[in-house]
């Protein structure tokens, strides 16, 4: 019996003409979970929280003088503030877009982000307590930030997200 063209090739082979070099990822996707859709809520709950929490930061920065002037620091603080912008903004992209595409490596590697960003909040959290600053909205946004990714770690570890992910 003679393979058609279309069959796949039960000695190895190489790829008939026209078909990839390489075996598509066919399989089915799981159903999306409603679990699977609070963890992406709360991925954008703890992005709005890291943005409303580098806001009030910038906005209660104690004024610095240095040598070079207060406009060259208003300048490097500026600057970085939209470079930790940026890449918060692209490491929560880096976790939510493949984890709505139900990425098993994703939901890893927001679990790791997610535990550094808690350990990160509550160094902060201690920080302001510590250094008596008189600002209350610091501790406000860490607290809050704080209990969204704690939830976010939990709603992670149910079997339900895992349910959900290839």
């Amino acid at each position: 019996m003679s393979q058609q063209p279309h069959e796949p090739r039960a000695h190895g082979g190489p790829p008939p003409p026209g078909a990839p070099p390489y075996p598509r990822d066919r399989s089915p996707r799981p159903p999306v979970t409603a679990d699977l859709r609070l963890l992406l809520r709360l991925t954008v709950a703890s992005f709005v929280m890291a943005l409303l929490g580098s806001a009030v930061g910038f906005l209660t920065a104690p004024e610095q003088t240095t040598a070079l002037g207060p406009a060259f620091d208003t300048v490097v603080l500026v600057g970085s503030v939209l470079l930790g912008l940026g890449v918060t903004a692209g490491l929560y992209a880096l976790v939510y877009f493949p984890l709505r595409e139900q990425r098993q490596w994703a939901w890893i590697l927001g679990i790791v982000l997610a535990s550094m960003a808690l350990l990160g909040t509550l160094a902060n959290a201690a920080l302001l307590l510590v250094v008596p600053t008189g600002v209350s909205a610091g501790l406000l946004t860490s607290a809050l930030k704080a209990v969204v990714d704690v939830a976010w770690l939990v709603v992670a570890v149910r079997p339900g997200v895992r349910a959900a992910l290839r």
